[in-house]
């Protein structure tokens, strides 16, 4: 089994590469308290998505079905 990359693993990688960065814009529009909560959730997605593409793996935590912790 070779490790090259399909077309089709290339074009999930850029899908979820342009998710991730439209995940990272939307946090980064919040303005009240309650977006800026919800920003940080989102903000924590996108990281998550960009943690798979880096090391292909999914984070830990959502392994375990415990809760990130997000910091401020």
């Amino acid at each position: 089994m070779t490790d090259t990359i399909t077309p089709n693993e290339t074009h999930l990688r850029a899908a979820l590469n342009d998710l991730a960065a439209r995940y990272e814009a939307i946090a980064g529009e919040a303005t009240t308290d309650v977006g800026k909560s919800r920003a940080r959730q989102i903000s924590q997605t996108a990281t998550d998505i960009r943690h798979v593409l880096t090391t292909g793996r999914m984070p830990a935590y959502l392994i375990t079905d415990s809760a990130p912790e997000i910091t401020s």
